[in-house]
């Protein structure tokens, strides 16, 4: 199945705009408008991922609409990619060295797909010796580009420490939201 997903720049940036679209569909003049590409590259992406059913198909009149399956098997893990390919994801991969020594950085993968929660969920955990003022920057930025809030938290790594030996209720949620690991490896994280 991966052969059918990742040979081409035009798949990944398609693949993008679906995750971020994940409550609604698009029509392929859309698709082929946000993705910048030519129509007949967009319609043949579509039908080898529409192949693995990972994109559901749905003709209406004379127009066609696609949707992410957001149940397929790969859907985590394309959406952990994605998240870290683009946005603010991407922004901290780039450029954690300027915000501090990040010793982890998770992202909620429902902030990634754009799913609305409750508002009170932490969409960004950044631990580690953080500069909070170049952190705050960052965020700040990626807020105005995308014209949205971002609940983000910082700790440094004895207050992590201190916090997981006390199961303390606001980490053990943000432990155990699905998530996507930017920066550490999650087993040390949650261990």
């Amino acid at each position: 199945m991966l052969s059918n997903i990742f040979v081409s720049d035009v798949r990944v940036r398609l693949l993008h705009e679906l995750t971020k679209n994940t409550d609604g569909e698009l029509h392929v003049r859309e698709l082929t408008r946000r993705v910048d590409t030519e129509v007949n590259a967009i319609r043949r992406e579509l039908t080898n991922l529409e192949s693995i059913d990972l994109v559901f198909r749905r003709p209406h009149g004379n127009r066609v609409y696609y949707k992410i399956n957001r149940y397929h098997t790969l859907y985590p893990e394309i959406l952990g990619l994605i998240g870290k390919e683009f946005g603010l994801g991407r922004k901290i991969i780039d450029t954690h060295e300027n915000i501090g020594k990040v010793s982890y950085a998770v992202l909620r993968r429902n902030f990634i797909d754009g799913t609305k929660g409750d508002g009170k969920e932490i969409d960004l955990m950044l631990v580690g010796n953080i500069n909070l003022k170049k952190a705050e920057e960052l965020i700040a930025e990626e807020e105005r580009k995308t014209k949205q809030q971002i609940h983000f938290t910082v700790l440094d790594n004895e207050e992590l420490k201190y916090r997981k030996q006390r199961k303390d209720p606001f980490l053990m949620n943000i432990l155990l939201t699905p998530k996507v690991m930017l920066i550490g490896v999650e087993e040390d994280l949650v261990n």
